[in-house]
């Protein structure tokens, strides 16, 4: 099940500027459900306000 997340522009501004490590920390109980191998939709906002794509992340791991 792909899913689509919201990338908060602070959090995504900050994860490129250090090297984003991909390591996505969620207490939503729906991001468990994704399977390994299937896509995460990033989405985030520019800074004048307009949503653009941010990445497809693959999931390798859940723990």
């Amino acid at each position: 099940m792909p899913l689509l997340y919201y990338w908060r522009r602070d959090n995504y501004v900050r994860d490129l500027d250090l090297g984003a490590g991909y390591h996505l920390n969620q207490d939503n109980p729906v991001m468990h459900e994704v399977a390994r191998g299937n896509s995460l939709w990033a989405f985030t906002r520019t800074a004048d306000g307009r949503y653009v794509l941010a990445a497809e992340l693959i999931v390798q791991a859940k723990t």
